[in-house]
């Protein structure tokens, strides 16, 4: 889970912005991020390279709001976008 992290936030995302990745191999298969915070948008957007294989990770996204075509589209996207490299 990358978003609500609190104390530690701007280590963690540093230390996977630099593309490493969790040391505990239960959690490198899943990656939660949340449509609210940059470092998740980033990823998705593909702006923020992170360590993760994108074909191997099961990702799950939060929306602090409902879900509707006009936010869950350009995410959807995105995914695509990242899941091809």
């Amino acid at each position: 889970m990358l978003f609500r992290m609190g104390q530690g936030t701007l280590e963690v995302t540093h230390y996977l912005a630099n593309g490493n990745t969790f040391t505990v191999s239960v959690c490198t298969t899943s990656l939660g991020l949340s449509t609210d915070e940059p470092f998740s948008r980033g990823i998705l957007s593909g702006e923020t390279e992170v360590g993760f294989d994108s074909k191997q990770t099961r990702v799950y996204i939060f929306s602090p709001k409902a879900w509707d075509s006009d936010a869950a589209n350009p995410l959807l996207k995105g995914l695509e976008t990242w899941h091809e490299k």
